[in-house]
């Protein structure tokens, strides 16, 4: 039988305060708050709880036959037992309730970049807004005071998603409740737990953020009915994964490199989008890494129209913007490389992205043989790259594929 350390003791010492009458408390009372004692020099709990581990040997003491026979049967909790032990063979599981909230606005979600607090589980990653559970408030009153309190917003119109069990082995373990919101009212304020930024739908999954986020993401871009989803980590590694109570496959997905404006960013020149409904169906098979290299070579949206004039490349209106296709490609190269993105699907005809085909230079809607200034450089890099036309190519691992223009 294996001892528990501190965590455990103090536990056990609440519920033996519950669950038994006083004789046997006097005398397990004194016994535990020594052993907490002693045990608390070796396990630390006043100041690292969640890293409690079990490192004693019971000792046979009480074990006196024919007297209190009760004492070594209770279930000491610690972080090697099930969360929250066991009372005389009965499970009492403990979770903390949380609240996960996404408020949408044109085609994003309001999202918090955790960088302000320290011991943050979510340090660094991006989540949605929300927070614990005040006693005697439903998932609904924690939603909105949550919502309030971190961005000084008042929702008008929500939905409740689904539920998320998050189980780690280094975190208490937590019941996040899962919303939605389109409507709200009042002014963002500045969140003191990080900084909020609105960020497009499509651009999510290529944010820090747990593995486990984005399958929930995908559930609710499907608009689907209220759901369970069970997500259980090793460290920061998604070791399990179950949807209303069967298993989901687990595997790092391959990456893959998109044109923005596929995905429906509204990241083109004319500062619209050109979504393509084949394109962002690669998200079942794929981690989409949006990418605009004009964007990224520091061009605004929206802009002068360009198109390649041999090495150059020029706007409608003449001026040169070689510099900044070269500097986007570069940057476009360097997040491919980062990602471990082995292909690369862009928008067809673009001075930065077209692939077998692109404009002349003369503005006349004119197409010649050739490649955008980021495709060649993808491509000289060994990098498969092909046009929304082509999407073969992503099964056949061709280096291009030409636009069927």
């Amino acid at each position: 039988m294996v001892f528990p350390g501190a965590a455990g003791e103090i536990r056990t010492l609440g519920t033996l305060l519950t669950y038994t009458r006083f004789p046997v408390v006097l005398v397990m009372t004194a016994s535990i708050l020594l052993r907490i004692v002693v045990l608390d020099s070796k396990n630390y709990y006043t100041k690292n709880l969640h890293k409690v581990k079990t490192q004693f040997a019971i000792h046979a003491i009480f074990r006196v036959p024919g007297t209190l026979a009760i004492l070594p049967d209770i279930f000491y909790t610690d972080k090697k037992d099930p969360p929250g032990g066991a009372i005389m063979g009965k499970s009492i599981y403990r979770a903390v309730n949380t609240t996960l909230i996404y408020i949408e606005r044109g085609g994003a979600y309001l999202m918090l970049h955790r960088t302000k607090k320290e011991n943050d589980c979510n340090r660094d990653k991006w989540i949605g807004i929300g927070g614990k559970f005040e006693p005697g408030e439903s998932p609904e009153e924690c939603m909105l005071r949550e919502a309030k309190e971190e961005t000084g917003l008042t929702l008008t119109d929500y939905r409740y998603r689904g539920i998320v069990t998050f189980v780690s082995d280094e975190w208490e373990p937590e019941y996040m409740h899962l919303f939605t919101a389109s409507g709200f009212e009042g002014a963002l304020k500045t969140c003191d737990e990080g900084e909020l930024a609105w960020i497009q739908k499509q651009d999510l999954l290529a944010l820090p953020a747990w593995e486990g986020d984005k399958i929930f993401l995908r559930l609710l871009e499907k608009d689907g009915p209220f759901f369970s989803l069970k997500l259980r980590y090793a460290g920061e590694v998604l070791a399990e994964a179950k949807l209303n109570g069967r298993p989901l496959a687990l595997g790092q997905r391959e990456k893959l490199l998109v044109s923005a404006c596929l995905l429906g960013a509204p990241c083109r020149y004319d500062g619209k989008s050109k979504a393509d409904a084949r394109v962002q169906a690669l998200a079942e098979e794929y981690e989409l890494i949006p990418v605009c290299p004009e964007e990224l070579g520091g061009l605004p949206t929206p802009r002068t129209p360009s198109e390649r004039l041999g090495e150059r490349v020029v706007m409608a209106d003449g001026r040169d913007v070689t510099e900044n296709y070269r500097r986007g490609a570069e940057a476009a190269l360097s997040l491919c490389l980062a990602h471990g993105c082995r292909a690369a699907v862009l928008k067809e005809k673009s001075p930065s992205c077209g692939c077998g085909q692109i404009y002349d230079g003369t503005f006349s809607r004119r197409l010649i043989p050739g490649d955008g200034v980021t495709a060649a450089l993808l491509r000289s890099r060994g990098i498969t790259v092909c046009g929304e036309n082509g999407l073969d190519a992503l099964k056949k691992g061709a280096k291009t594929a030409p636009n069927n223009h």
